[in-house]
């Protein structure tokens, strides 16, 4: 893409259904309602080096790290 050389990072949060009441709206990256399975290859076609999750406040990091991580490996493949 034409700024991909600039794109280094990428901030990647996903979101609680509508209405849900659990963690302040967020949720584990790649079970919420982002489609990260189709976004993914674009974030990485953009030049991306680094993927960054987020969650302003998960109940529990550990869960929240571990499951984003597997769903994100799960797109991009185990190399990732």
């Amino acid at each position: 893409t034409k700024f991909a050389y600039r794109l280094l990072a990428f901030h990647v949060y996903d979101r609680a259904p509508v209405g849900s009441a659990a963690e302040f709206g967020g949720s584990d990256v790649g079970h919420g309602v982002i489609d990260w399975a189709a976004l993914t290859p674009a974030v990485m076609v953009a030049g991306a080096k680094h993927l960054i999750i987020e969650h302003d406040n998960p109940a529990d990091d550990h869960r929240f790290a571990t499951r984003s991580i597997a769903a994100l490996k799960g797109y991009l493949g185990e190399g990732a």
